[in-house]
């Protein structure tokens, strides 16, 4: 095959930039979807991520008067080490949701 005006080598073959430009396309749309389907993946076989952030206490999130936007901006921001540790004898009754 001969190279003609606007081609472009690749590994030997001479393709049209139209037809690359596809193929880039192509691969783009399939290392999307292989990222999806491995989230999909470990999402169904219970993986979790780890997160690392201070307690309440720490961040000074425990107040009187909190504010929806407070709630709302830190309610999925939690120490996966600490959301089971009770720091106080005393009987807990909290639940708070940001809706």
């Amino acid at each position: 095959m001969e190279k003609g005006k606007g081609d472009v080598s690749v590994g030997g073959l001479f393709l049209s930039r139209s037809s690359l430009a596809k193929m880039e396309a192509r691969l783009v749309r399939f290392l999307l979807l292989a990222c999806v389907c491995a989230a999909m993946v470990a999402c169904a076989a219970g993986v979790t991520v780890t997160q690392k952030v201070g307690t309440v206490m720490e961040r000074k999130l425990v107040k009187e008067n909190p504010t929806a936007k407070g709630i709302v901006n830190q309610h999925k921001k939690y120490s996966t080490d600490q959301a089971s540790v009770k720091n106080f004898e005393n009987p807990t009754l909290v639940y708070v949701t940001p809706w």
